[in-house]
């Protein structure tokens, strides 16, 4: 009687184990995406569980959602979703050439939400390709030339390594990211692998040398932070610059990384 009573128990536990790993999240690929000439871009979602997930891919950017789709994928499969951009001012900055800082949400059903930081971004308007024209075909208008030697209005860069686009705003002597901007992140981390984060707001103090710096406190969910620097040098109206960030990840441990960048001013505007 007592064998079989503890067989019972030592069954339903581990019938229980199947029930609590088949209610994970789904896994989101990332960091750095380009959309084609119609603002898609193609997310891989990782499925862990044992049973179909379905749900819906939502692309979040300043809290504004800028497309969405449906998905399904099979059991413990990987699949890849293309999500349109369709909103207006969304799809005004990726043909600007600036990178796009969005938040990716897969929400399945009884498999909760899983997040996703991204930036996303159109190679056809640095390269001067295919849909780098505004609406109504014309071709898009080249940066401006500023009459005086003012570093007062927007600013554009790249990162030395990554092809993602980098935006920002200078007014007097302050740096900071508009609404849609943000500082890019790729850390490695105790666990060999690296992470990736959009991080903002951002900004920095310049002095009258030239040099900027800033420091602040990124936090993507309640229970992390991720401190992060900005420091550089402004010579005339180009600049260079390191951001970097070190912080502790619940998963993958210790994360520490810089991302090197310059930049240029781009046109007598902020966002």
């Amino acid at each position: 009687m007592r064998a079989a009573l503890a067989a019972a128990v030592l069954a339903a536990a581990l019938l229980a184990v199947p029930a609590v790993a088949d209610a994970a999240k789904l896994k989101i690929s990332g960091g750095t995406l380009p959309v084609d000439d119609d603002g898609v871009a193609a997310i891989k979602l990782k499925n862990p569980n044992r049973s179909t997930a379905k749900g819906k891919l939502t692309l979040k950017s300043g809290g504004i959602s800028i497309g969405a789709r449906s998905f399904r994928v099979r059991a413990r499969r990987s699949s890849t979703v293309k999500v349109a951009v369709t909103h207006v001012d969304a799809l005004q900055i990726l043909a600007n050439g600036d990178g796009l800082r969005t938040t990716a949400l897969a929400k399945a059903k009884g498999k909760g939400t899983a997040r996703k930081s991204l930036v996303l971004y159109y190679p056809g308007a640095s390269s001067g390709g295919g849909g780098g024209s505004q609406p109504g075909g014309q071709q898009q208008p080249p940066p401006q030339q500023p009459a005086s030697q003012s570093i007062d209005g927007r600013w554009q860069g790249t990162y030395e390594t990554s092809n993602a686009n980098l935006a920002f705003n200078i007014q007097g002597n302050r740096l900071y990211t508009g609404p849609f901007d943000s500082f890019y992140i790729e850390p490695m981390c105790a666990d060999g692998n690296r992470d990736s984060t959009a991080i903002e707001p951002v900004e920095a103090t310049i002095n009258p040398d030239g040099s900027f710096s800033g420091s602040g406190t990124y936090r993507p969910s309640p229970d992390m932070a991720i401190p992060w620097t900005l420091t550089g040098h402004i010579s005339g109206r180009t600049m260079t610059g390191t951001f970097s960030a070190t912080y502790e990840d619940g998963v993958q441990g210790h994360c520490s990384g810089s991302m090197n960048f310059t930049a240029a001013w781009y046109g007598d505007y902020t966002l």
